[in-house]
């Protein structure tokens, strides 16, 4: 060192003023000095002093230290350390450092770092401090290598995807935004971004972009989680349909026909997490229907729906109408020769028993109200898909009288329906058989008529019994109704007045104007007579049957 201690004992290289204990220092009083040295350009030290302007005295100078430490974990270049903002201080490699500029006891010491080095980041310990009466080497600077989050951007996500970075690490992305894994890697490191798990609920498709490469000196922001919502199928099955024009619908759109049972699917997909609602839009005619769903409102999840069921019913109506021209009794109404129904008075009627759309119904008179004949119009139809309440039936005094009559005008046959007609010229040898199972009512009336007149040349009536009562071929007659009845089916049928004697040979051929006869042999079953008129094969005459209850 070029400075040297003063005191008792010591002397200085080139010179020494005064003496140790001097009196002569004590009289004169102390004079400050301090000893500069150089080098001389021969490299021998050389000492001036000062004193004020004057030569001589004891001085003495302040010592000063070097202030350093370690730098550990150095891995790149760059690093910079300063010292009370100055003293910039390179620092390359690992180990010991220390400040170019010393500093005096006493005086502060603040080390920095200027400037990072290119991949890494250092940090100081012990970097505060004031120098005592040695070096300083506690400051510590240890670096590490610099580290950066792998993220991006996700979009389009609705709900939990599940992402890993060389896989593991893994990251649950449920909002759109950004997004970084929780471990940063070193520059230099390789990153590869990976789908672990799609978004379940709702049920989603999801890519990425730029989802490799090596970790550079900063954060990586630019990978991209792109999501798309899986779209599925409302299936369903339909079942009882019968009548047409069934439209189903989604949602208040989507409109879906449907022409028989089976399984269908509406045409628009539905996006997973949304919700669905299939009602029946149109119900279905010919026959009407009713169609209701099952399950039919939900939220689609990760596979299409198929648990819809649509169940149709055909709807059933009322039959009924309106009865007039009743004056006591009980008229009894059938429908579809069933579903008996009494009626005691004028008005509205309705059957019980309901008749499904598409099946026809037919009303009928059972039995009539005493003295009265009632009549069915708008009686017969297929039910559509609404009550059946146009249904007249009219109720007239019965046209009765006795005996045999002659030249009844037909319009006067109020309460009679006819039931059979043909004429005397027909010969297919079931004449009685056809009859009997054509008039079915409790009344009958028989006549005889040229063929087409309005006027019936004779005509006679009895309950139905009576005027179909077996005789047998004999010329026996069965009496009612003031008339003389015969009938059997492979012989012959007919009437006279009642105590006027037969003869049957098939036919009546016993003479009178109020006879009439008709063969009914099996095969021989044309005329035979209408009063006084012969008619054996003859087409210009009519056989009539009516019948009333």
């Amino acid at each position: 060192m070029n400075q040297f201690r003063l005191g008792c004992g010591f002397v200085a290289a080139t010179l020494m003023v005064a003496a140790c204990g001097s009196s002569d220092s004590a009289s004169e009083g102390t004079i400050p000095r301090t000893l500069d040295s150089a080098k001389t350009d021969s490299g021998t030290d050389t000492e001036t002093t000062t004193d004020g302007g004057r030569g001589g005295g004891d001085a003495s100078a302040p010592a000063s230290y070097a202030v350093g430490g370690v730098v550990s974990g150095l891995g790149s270049a760059g690093l910079v350390l300063q010292n009370n903002a100055g003293d910039d201080l390179p620092v390359a490699v690992d180990g010991a450092f220390a400040f170019t500029k010393k500093l005096a006891t006493g005086a502060p010491f603040a080390v920095t770092i200027k400037t990072q080095p290119a991949t890494q980041t250092c940090s100081v310990s012990g970097e505060n401090g004031t120098v005592g009466s040695g070096d300083i080497s506690s400051v510590m600077v240890n670096c590490a290598a610099n580290k950066y989050t792998i993220g991006g951007i996700a979009s389009g996500l609705l709900g939990t995807a599940v992402l890993q970075n060389n896989g593991g690490n893994d990251l649950n992305v449920n909002a759109n935004g950004a997004f970084a894994f929780a471990t940063a890697l070193e520059t230099g490191a390789p990153y590869a971004v990976t789908i672990k798990t799609q978004p379940g609920v709702p049920s989603q498709v999801c890519t990425l972009s730029n989802t490799s490469g090596t970790v550079a000196s900063a954060k990586v922001t630019n990978v991209g989680l792109t999501c798309v919502t899986n779209k599925f199928k409302i299936k369903l099955a339909v079942s009882g349909l019968l009548g047409a024009g069934l439209k189903l619908r989604n949602k208040g759109g989507d409109d879906l026909a449907i022409g028989a049972d089976g399984t269908y699917e509406f045409a628009t997909a539905v996006d997973s997490g949304q919700t669905y609602a299939v009602t029946v839009n149109t119900q279905p005619a010919g026959p009407s229907q009713t169609c209701t769903v099952t399950n039919a409102n939900g939220t689609v999840g990760a596979a299409d729906v198929a648990n819809v069921t649509v169940a149709c019913a055909t709807n059933s109506y009322k039959i009924g109408g309106n009865v007039t021209g009743m004056v006591g009794g009980t008229l009894v109404l059938q429908d579809n020769l069933g579903d008996d129904l009494n009626v005691a008075a004028n008005g509205a009627f309705t059957f019980a028993t309901k008749v499904l759309s598409g099946n026809p119904y037919a009303v009928s008179v059972l039995s009539n109200p005493t003295g009265r004949s009632c009549s069915v119009t708008a009686g017969i139809g297929t039910v559509a898909g609404a009550d059946v309440a146009d249904v007249a039936v009219a109720c007239v005094p019965l046209y009765t009288f006795s005996g045999v009559q002659q030249n009844v005008p037909v319009a006067s046959l109020t309460g009679w329906s006819q039931c059979y007609i043909d004429t005397y010229a027909k010969n297919d040898g079931q004449l009685a058989q056809e009859i009997v199972a054509a008039c079915t009512k409790s009344k009958i009336l028989m006549a005889c008529r040229p063929t087409g007149a309005a006027t019936l040349a004779l005509a006679a009536h009895a309950p139905r019994v009576d005027a179909f009562f077996e005789t047998g071929t004999g010329n026996v007659v069965h009496d009612a109704n003031g008339v003389g009845w015969y009938f059997n089916n492979n012989y012959s049928m007919g009437f006279a007045p009642q105590g006027e004697a037969v003869s049957r040979n098939s036919a009546d051929t016993a003479a009178g104007a109020r006879h009439m006869s008709w063969h009914t042999h099996s095969n021989y079953s044309s005329g035979y007579r209408c009063g006084d008129v012969y008619l054996n094969g003859n087409a210009s005459y009519e056989r009539l049957v009516y019948q009333a209850d």
